[in-house]
């Protein structure tokens, strides 16, 4: 080759190789500050410990709690959604919540990855600006509004909310910032929760619930001496009109479809109160079981034809009284038979397992021995009820433990 165009050669290489160490240098720093902009933040080590110093900040988050589950309730029932959107909307809340914790809490691990197809929820407000548990409520707020019509509700809390937290300290700005990572994961999870198809599982797989041995209820057969007709005759004996008075109670208790997940809330959170848990901690048992809760619907819904049988009352006016009657409830018929069986044991599996299998506690004006002594009194209220014989009831019983235990398997340490 010659000289002249060796050298030509020459330069041409060290440009091509400037240029290419310019658009490298370019695109990391695009690609750094698409992301989580830590470079920008403190360490996460010393906002958590600046965390830490505002006890009472976090305590009234504590306190707060309750009332968000209430409005997301309250919101959910005034837009009568079913029960089983009603439960779907607590458990995205719930999550967008726990991963606004996740954002800015060194403690507490990322859903992602472990939820079907849930995408990176990122926040770019600066970390050392952002109260966490304030921003997990408002967050948790904010999810309700996309997904429940009631809106106005859910903005009034809100409001409320902030001049609380404002009138105990917290500054202007922290407000304003965390106001700003809630809303940009709130939004987030609205679109997740949209995008999907509406039956579409949370935590579990479908190879899950196909592993599960799913306990089957009896055929319908109402010849002499059957074991479908014996569970007719325990019905109209036991149940409907001619439930005990005790028995009518535990079904004035439980038969609120559209608040059946809250009551499970409830009484997660009223636990975690007696046991005097830390934000972090309620938050995260809230958001696993109603995740929990959200699985078990949606697995009913999938499942409602394989399980359909004629109601209770044909059956009783068929073969033994015409006049027989059931209880009335607030819905007559549920996405599937076994519904209420199945949601109770998958919370108190998950409750049972994250605070204790014996935990005394009171819901409801009574008083339970543990988790699952309450989900048995809450299937059994559709046997008493007479919307469901004792088999189906036991099959939701049998199966929404199972599925509760591998959605604790599933759930992520604490950091």
């Amino acid at each position: 080759m010659p000289p002249a165009w060796k050298k030509v050669f020459l330069l041409s290489t060290v440009v091509l190789l400037a240029l290419s160490t310019t658009f490298a240098q370019q695109s990391n720093k695009s690609k750094s500050k698409d992301r989580y902009r830590e470079k920008e933040q403190p360490p996460r080590a010393a906002v958590e410990q600046q965390m830490e110093q505002w006890v009472p900040l976090r305590q009234l988050a504590e306190e707060q709690l309750l009332q968000v589950i209430d409005y997301l309730t309250d919101a959910a029932m005034a837009s009568a959604l079913p029960s089983a959107d009603v439960g779907r909307s607590h458990a995205y809340a719930f999550m967008a919540a726990y991963e606004v914790m996740a954002r800015y809490s060194i403690r507490t691990p990322s859903l992602r990855g472990l939820v079907a197809d849930l995408p990176p929820l990122l926040a770019f407000a600066p970390a050392d600006s952002v109260f966490h548990p304030f921003a997990a409520l408002w967050a948790a707020l904010e999810t309700g509004k996309g997904l429940i019509p009631a809106q106005a509700l859910l903005a009034q809390k809100q409001q409320e909310l902030e001049d609380l937290f404002l009138q105990r300290g917290l500054p202007p700005q922290y407000l304003q910032h965390s106001r700003r990572a809630a809303q940009e994961i709130a939004q987030a999870v609205v679109l997740y929760a949209r995008s999907g198809e509406r039956q579409r599982l949370l935590l579990l797989r479908d190879e899950d619930t196909r592993m599960l041995g799913w306990a089957n209820p009896t055929p319908e057969d109402l010849r002499e001496g059957s074991r479908y007709r014996m569970f007719v005759r325990e019905i109209f004996e036991r149940g409907g009109v001619n439930a005990a008075q005790e028995y009518r109670q535990q079904v004035e208790i439980w038969s609120r479809p559209q608040q059946f997940s809250a009551q499970w809330l409830r009484i997660a959170n009223a636990v975690c109160a007696q046991q005097r848990l830390p934000f972090a901690s309620a938050l995260r048992v809230l958001t696993a079981t109603s995740i929990a809760m959200a699985d078990a619907y949606t697995q009913c819904a999938r499942e409602s034809r394989l399980y359909a049988r004629s109601s209770p009352q044909v059956a009783v006016h068929q073969i033994f009284d015409p006049d027989w009657q059931p209880l009335p409830t607030g819905e007559a018929v549920e996405g599937c038979p076994r519904e209420q069986g199945l949601v109770a044991a998958a919370a108190a599996s998950v409750l049972s397992q994250m605070l204790g299998e014996r935990v005394p506690f009171q819901a409801n004006g009574r008083s339970y021995a543990s988790f699952r002594e309450a989900a048995r009194e809450a299937g059994m209220a559709r046997f008493y009820a007479g919307h469901q014989l004792r088999d189906m009831v036991e099959a939701g019983l049998v199966s929404g433990e199972q599925l509760g235990n591998l959605v604790f398997k599933q759930w992520p340490k604490d950091q």
